[in-house]
């Protein structure tokens, strides 16, 4: 899935501003491909011993090519918190996760899936494969795949203070049909 993503993504972006894709205002559905940046906080760092921890994440866009987006040219950058009880040994576990898409239009699309993150060497992958619930693009698929170069998570979970921040994440957003 995630390299069909990307090869799609890739694909739309290539294509951006050729004047191929053009929607009528009323169009639903469609295709969206974003990329852009996140980064994630931890409050208090994430550690071996399991505590709540808040985590707020902001993500920022800086190119995103809608096919069929009836309206929606973009999405614009937004920050999340939330609280829940983690620690650095449940980090690679999947779990469920939901959150919302800020459209430029001033819509916003909920969805609801599964985030998993995996360490691949010096790289942190974070990828959510969700359904959309509610707002444009309605019961299409979601991936948001986030790289954090440079984070050994599990080595900083064991530092003082523990994992604080993931920084610089290389953000790919992808909206498709079902």
């Amino acid at each position: 899935m995630r390299r069909r993503t990307a090869l799609l993504a890739s694909a739309l972006l290539a294509l951006a501003g050729t004047g191929l894709f053009t929607a009528p205002a009323h169009a639903v559905g469609g295709t969206v491909a974003c990329t852009g940046s996140s980064s994630t906080t931890y409050s208090p760092g994430l550690t071996n011993t399991a505590q709540s921890v808040t985590a707020t994440t902001t993500n920022a866009y800086s190119s995103c090519l809608v096919v069929l987006g009836g309206g929606i040219t973009g999405a614009v950058g937004n920050t999340t918190q939330f609280t829940s009880v983690r620690s650095c040994t449940d980090l690679l576990n999947p779990r469920s996760s939901t959150g919302t898409v800020q459209w430029d239009n001033a819509t916003q699309s909920t969805w609801a899936g599964t985030t998993t993150f995996v360490q691949q060497g010096s790289v942190l992958v974070s990828e959510t494969i969700a359904t959309v619930t509610s707002g444009p693009f309605n019961g299409q698929t979601l991936d948001r795949t986030v790289a954090y170069a440079n984070i050994s998570a599990l080595t900083a979970c064991s530092s003082p203070g523990g994992l604080t921040s993931l920084p610089g994440g290389v953000l790919t957003l992808a909206v498709l049909p079902v």
